[in-house]
């Protein structure tokens, strides 16, 4: 009897927001046809300060998702680069300013829904991965960002 089915997998990272490719893998089974995949459940806050307004920088996530293994493998059905929004404020006050950062997004803005079909009744086994990072423009101020990063993806195939 055929049905579909649900993988889910994902990170919550607390502490330095990743900078670096993260990579969600989703292992499909021989006969298995993706029907749809999904970022959901999105969430990205983070903080940075400086005592400069070079301190202050836009952030971005950058997903892709693609086949690894398999007929497809290679093949990128889907990628996206999107603004994390955030509010500065500058305090005057101190002899040296300071400069703070807020970011803040979630499935409205870093969230995504796609149908597609992918997969053979007869075709092998394959895998889907989900990549990602949060990027900054580039400039050569140091710094890290600081809050909690949350994603979890999604991916429904028919079998």
């Amino acid at each position: 009897m055929s049905r579909y089915h649900w993988l889910t997998g994902g990170v919550d990272i607390a502490g330095a927001v990743p900078n670096s490719l993260q990579t969600t893998n989703f292992p499909l089974p021989a006969g298995a046809t993706v029907k749809r995949f999904q970022g959901r459940n999105m969430f990205v806050g983070a903080y940075n300060e400086g005592n400069d307004h070079f301190s202050i920088r836009s952030l971005y996530m950058s997903q892709t998702v693609q086949f690894t293994s398999g007929p497809n493998s290679g093949r990128i059905i889907y990628k996206s680069t999107r603004r994390i929004p955030f509010v500065v404020s500058a305090y005057f006050a101190a002899a040296i300013p300071v400069y703070d950062g807020y970011y803040s997004a979630g499935d409205n803005e870093l969230g995504f829904n796609q149908r597609c079909s992918y997969g053979l009744a007869s075709g092998p086994a394959a895998n889907l991965a989900v990549q990602w990072f949060i990027g900054q423009e580039r400039t050569s101020y140091p710094g890290t960002y600081q809050g909690e990063v949350f994603v979890q993806f999604a991916v429904l195939y028919y079998l």
